[in-house]
């Protein structure tokens, strides 16, 4: 079979898709990833995967309909070429106008991936959250409709897909424990418990709960003066989005260690000893929390969609309400107080992210529903 892998971003195809690449390949299938940047790096380690790359017309984030209807056709001629027998497409934009051009293109089966509701569906009234929704919902309801299956990352998507009516009654939902992790990659490593460390990673928007992170580690440093409270991503363009002059704000107050971005997050995972995301964004299942579970560290996060499939309250960690930042510092507190709890707690992680989060498991549960 020829499987085509559609997704916004090429490096997505090899850090979030990498294994399950591999183990297409291994079956004996041809596969060729497919994104809208040109990365050398992704061209390299997809040809050392077996698999190859084919850059694709597609704007991430933009809201042009003259360039996206371009983006069908020009999806659509590329599959005319490259003739895959089916096709895999995760997040918004890929799922949408990869299976309206698949379908235009006599794609064989095609199956889509949602990965978190995001900013459209998260909490909010805002005017351009409405706006979103309103445009999102019926472009997925079209995504569902061509495709054979849509693979889903946590219970709460799903029941929200069913209950707006955007999956077809009779269409497959697959629920998938997020989206794996490799447990040999990110190994095991005991924190190093010497001061209280703590560690959020994702982009730098609002919705991930930076600013919460931040005015909760104003009011625990305030306690614990030696207690530190780093901050590992990028910038965005998506909306909310923080501006450098906040993180350098943070920096210039101390109460903020911005680590900017990094190739290889285990070193920086290492270095703490307790992983936070109050996240209000809805996640799929963050895979930033899944690489520091199972390195071993416990978690800090919102019950809320995606988030709270990570922690088992008081175990492996603590849940906190969307937007407490008092409940957010409440949790930390107890941290900075016993840094000796990140030991137990951190195993238990481990143990739950064995028990849940194979990343082979999860593609084995892919690859049946693929028939591959």
């Amino acid at each position: 079979m020829r499987v085509a892998l559609l997704g916004c971003v090429g490096v997505s195809l090899t850090q979030f898709r990498g294994r399950l690449i591999d183990a297409m390949v291994a079956r004996g299938h041809e596969v060729i990833g497919c994104a809208a940047d040109h990365d050398p790096r992704v061209v390299a380690e997809l040809g050392a995967r077996g698999a190859r790359f084919r850059q694709v017309p597609l704007d991430r984030t933009g809201l042009n309909p003259l360039r996206d209807v371009g983006s069908v056709l020009g999806l659509r001629r590329i599959f005319d070429e490259l003739r895959p027998d089916m096709l895999l497409a995760y997040t918004m934009k890929p799922m949408v106008y990869g299976a309206l051009a698949a379908r235009l293109a006599r794609v064989g089966r095609i199956f889509t991936m949602v990965e978190g509701m995001g900013y459209a569906f998260a909490d909010g009234s805002e005017g351009r959250r409405r706006f979103l929704r309103a445009v999102q919902q019926p472009l997925y309801r079209l995504a569902f409709s061509l495709s054979n299956a849509t693979f889903v990352l946590n219970p709460d998507d799903r029941d929200l897909l069913r209950r707006r009516r955007l999956a077809p009654r009779r269409h497959e939902l697959v629920l998938l424990n997020g989206i794996g992790i490799d447990l040999a990659h990110f190994a095991y490593a005991p924190p190093p418990v010497e001061r209280p460390s703590f560690l959020l990673v994702g982009r730098l928007i609002k919705d991930k709960g930076v600013v919460a992170y931040a005015d909760a580690a104003r009011r625990v440093k305030a306690e614990f003066p030696k207690a530190r409270f780093a901050l590992l991503g990028s910038f965005d363009s998506s909306p909310g989005a923080l501006a450098p002059d906040q993180v350098e704000a943070w920096q210039r107050e101390g109460i903020i260690d911005y680590l900017g971005t990094v190739h290889d997050v285990r070193p920086v995972i290492a270095d703490a000893d307790v992983f936070v995301l109050p996240s209000t964004y809805r996640e799929g299942v963050p895979r930033s929390t899944l690489e520091a579970m199972a390195m071993g560290r416990p978690i800090i996060t919102t019950d809320a969609p995606g988030c709270r499939e990570t922690v088992r309250h008081g175990e492996n960690g603590y849940l906190v309400a969307k937007h407490d930042v008092e409940g957010l510092a409440v949790a930390m507190r107890r941290f900075a107080a016993a840094p000796e709890l990140a030991l137990p707690m951190g195993l238990a992680s481990r143990r739950l992210v064995e028990a849940r989060f194979d990343d082979r498991e999860v593609n084995d549960t892919i690859l049946e529903t693929m028939r591959l």
